[in-house]
């Protein structure tokens, strides 16, 4: 049995930070499910397989629906199987479900309203679909007793929704199911559906492929689909990852504190996409503080910069730079911190030979300075001028943004 495990297409996703242009990345989603069902139809599959979030939710326009359905139907020499998930289950009367355009879809297209299976040529796929959005059952539990109600030596393929229990990763009520899914139902292989990262557990029986569009900047290992093969009863299943997505999504931090680097390795990195502006969505994070002129001219830059790429966002969360004045006053009104800036004059004097100038706090022995390095793992032969303006204007900022 040969299948195309797909799982969280997500479609309809409304990328409000968009604006009008969140249009074309809705639309890069169809791109990237037609471009997953031409996989399908060349590597002749038995089935293409979505287990779970088709849509974004139930609320979605029918336009979505239609236009999802309709590119089914235009792959219809295998079938496609869509088990409901957490985004869009199958609540009833008011379900994506219940639409006319699934109501009139060709046989080809089968949703899975219950748990239940489908026949083969080459075995059987079975299904525990989603009723709601929260639970703290098991989902795959039922494909146990679907299994048993099938011939011991046909191959079984489950589909369902949820999180591996994984305790540190996944919540109480977010369908736990066990990593062992699909050595308990005794399947040849378990398609899961719902974190959007790709994750192969139960010996290599148990997959979530993540979503083959990536739709957020902190997704990781994600934009793929997986090609399943399974040669008979038992028998390990061989999985290839197959890339498809039409988007990628990039994050870059400008921090301040290094602001020549930062500059220097955002110009090269932007360089690099500017054959792909149109398939590129990018976010500039901008941490630190400066001089008002500098947070000027740097602002500038990054707007000018990323005009060309019509799918950014700046997160600025920037602000200006203590003045001299207003150190001194911190220094004068707070004898801790005075201390500290005094600790590491000193620290550079007895390293590095720079001279020390604060006299306004007890200054560090060299007994004092051997220990804190010691206990830090530092060498002070490796210490150079620049880190210590690097740990002075780390202490400034963290007390700027501190507020």
């Amino acid at each position: 049995m040969k299948v195309l495990h797909t799982a969280d297409w997500q479609l309809g996703a409304r990328f409000k930070q968009f604006g009008e242009r969140a249009v074309e990345l809705r639309e890069a989603r169809f791109t990237t499910l037609r471009r997953a069902l031409e996989i399908a139809r060349d590597r002749k599959v038995d089935a293409f397989v979505i287990a779970g979030d088709l849509f974004e939710d139930n609320e979605v326009d029918d336009a979505v629906v239609k236009k999802a359905v309709s590119l089914f139907s235009d792959f219809g020499s295998f079938p496609t199987f869509i088990l409901p998930g957490n985004h869009d289950p199958f609540i009833g009367p008011g379900s994506v479900w219940n639409r006319a355009s699934f109501q009139n879809a060709p046989k080809t297209v089968r949703v899975f309203r219950n748990a239940e299976f489908a026949e083969l040529e080459g075995g059987f796929i079975l299904a525990s679909p989603l009723m709601q959005k929260k639970s703290t059952v098991d989902p795959s539990l039922k494909l146990v007793e679907l299994a048993t109600q099938l011939p011991e030596d046909k191959i079984k393929v489950g589909v369902t929704h949820g999180s591996p229990d994984i305790p540190s990763l996944r919540e109480d009520n977010d369908f736990p199911i066990a990593r062992n899914a699909a050595t308990r139902a005794q399947l040849d292989f378990l398609c899961i559906g719902h974190w959007h990262s790709w994750l192969l557990e139960d010996n290599g029986r148990m997959l979530m492929p993540g979503t083959p569009e990536p739709d957020a900047f902190d997704r990781r290992d994600c934009g793929a689909v997986a090609l399943v093969e399974i040669v008979g009863r038992g028998s390990q299943p061989t999985i290839e990852k197959i890339s498809v997505a039409t988007m990628c999504w990039q994050s870059f931090d400008f921090n301040f504190l290094e602001a020549d680097a930062a500059r220097q390795n955002l110009q090269t990195t932007l360089a690099a996409l500017s054959g792909r502006k149109n398939q590129s969505v990018v976010r500039v994070r901008v941490r630190g503080t400066a001089a008002r002129e500098v947070l000027a001219s740097t602002r500038v830059w990054l707007d000018e910069t990323l005009k060309s790429f019509p799918f950014s966002q700046l997160d600025d969360e920037s602000g200006l730079a203590f003045t001299p004045a207003e150190l001194d006053f911190l220094k004068a009104n707070h004898p801790i911190l005075a201390q500290v800036f005094a600790d590491l004059d000193q620290m550079a004097a007895l390293t590095i030979g720079t001279r020390n100038d604060s006299a306004s706090a007890e200054p560090l022995s060299p007994t004092d300075k051997d220990k804190l390095l010691s206990d830090a793992y530092i060498e002070p032969t490796a210490l150079k001028a620049a880190h210590f303006d690097l740990a002075r204007q780390l202490l400034l900022q963290n007390l700027q943004e501190a507020g």
